[in-house]
């Protein structure tokens, strides 16, 4: 499973980095790849790498069980502070 991430992660890079440069290419030149990207960007993005971190090291150590309530948790975090950040209702 791992390795077949990695393998269509590979396949994908370079095809990205294609549309990339044909759609966008002067503007990612001038401003960097990182462009109009805003706090609450970075807040959506950092929110997404705690969560995946928590889940990997709940998998390494815990049992199936708390494997499911770690995911389910992390979902149910990301959803509720996606609901503050962005002023859902």
């Amino acid at each position: 499973l791992w390795m077949r991430n990695v393998q269509l992660g590979l396949f994908a890079i370079p095809l990205q980095c294609i549309a990339i440069a044909q759609v966008d290419g002067q503007r990612v030149m001038r401003r960097g790849l990182v462009q109009g990207f805003h706090t609450s960007t970075w807040v959506v993005v950092a929110v997404q790498v705690v969560g995946a971190l928590c889940t990997a090291v709940v998998i390494k150590f815990a049992g199936n069980v708390l494997k499911t309530f770690a995911t389910v948790l992390a979902l149910l975090l990301t959803c509720g502070s996606s609901m503050v950040l962005f002023y859902f209702h």
